[in-house]
């Protein structure tokens, strides 16, 4: 199991190399929006066709739900709502452009995940996690969905709470009401917006009561001199190793839940009793 994990991971890694690398999934928010400002023109339904060939030339547009075409907002909001239709995009253009963020902003975590429970099955933390030191043997033997169980009660509310601020952040960045009554971000548009860019991060130094030196996407700022054309190729393969990521937790899941669902993972990943849609 470990051995082959190992490779497992290392091959996804490498794969991957283009949506790890800071020129894709650490790419600072400015240099992003300033150097892939053509994506933008990924928002109406014939430029999504278009952008799915590029992403995969071979399965190209799906969306048997026909999400694509949907309205998720109407468009009676106030004049200072955030969604407040704006000049030349329509309501379907920014429920577009929230589909593709959200593609992205799971993608980016299936990445986590897969890598993370591959290192999680493999290398264990050899201290206590807990300061009393009553857990010194920690993650000894347990698959990664059996350490979380593990965990002290408020540990998991730590890592429930860091989460719940990263999503917080990541949606209303920097956001505010001004005397205008308009809405405005120092964190960048919102991606919805029709300056706004799916994917993006805000900046955790627009935080406005204590801000951080390092943001989220590249921290030392090296994808600031990216061209245009690497960061959208950077962005494709960041989408493209997102969906492969997404099916790759998917099956580990399935294969510890039901042995040999998933026949390459057949007896490689460890039985789980619990069950997953219950993290308490």
């Amino acid at each position: 199991m470990k051995v082959v994990t190992i490779l497992s991971a290392a091959a996804f890694v490498l794969s991957s190399v283009e949506s790890f690398s800071p020129r894709s999934l650490f790419t600072s928010t400015k240099s992003l929006m300033l150097q892939a400002n053509a994506l933008n023109t990924v928002s109406d339904l014939a430029s999504l066709k278009s952008y799915a060939k590029q992403l995969n030339p071979v399965v190209g547009y799906f969306d048997p739900l026909k999400l694509a075409e949907a309205e998720f907002w109407s468009s009676g909001y106030e004049a200072n709502s955030l969604f407040t239709p704006q000049q030349g995009v329509s309501v379907n253009e920014r429920t577009i452009s929230w589909l593709r963020h959200a593609e992205i902003k799971h993608g980016r975590i299936a990445m986590f995940a897969f890598v993370g429970w591959c290192v999680q099955s493999n290398f264990h933390v050899p201290w206590s996690i807990t300061l009393d030191g009553s857990n010194p043997s920690f993650a000894a033997g347990l698959s990664p969905p059996e350490q979380w169980d593990a965990l002290p009660e408020f540990a998991k509310y730590q890592i429930i709470g860091v989460i719940a601020f990263l999503e917080f952040w990541g949606e209303g960045g920097g956001i505010s009401l001004g005397k205008d009554g308009k809405w405005s971000s120092r964190g960048g548009p919102h991606y919805t917006l029709k300056e706004g860019l799916p994917g993006q991060y805000p900046p955790f130094n627009a935080f406005p009561v204590h801000p951080v030196p390092l943001n989220l996407y590249d921290p030392f700022n090296w994808s600031a001199k990216l061209s245009e054309e690497k960061a959208a190729k950077g962005l494709r393969a960041e989408i493209n190793n997102g969906r492969l990521a997404m099916i790759g937790i998917f099956g580990f899941m399935a294969e510890s839940k039901l042995g040999g669902s998933v026949p390459l993972l057949d007896g490689l990943v460890k039985h789980y009793d619990g069950n997953y849609m219950i993290p308490y």
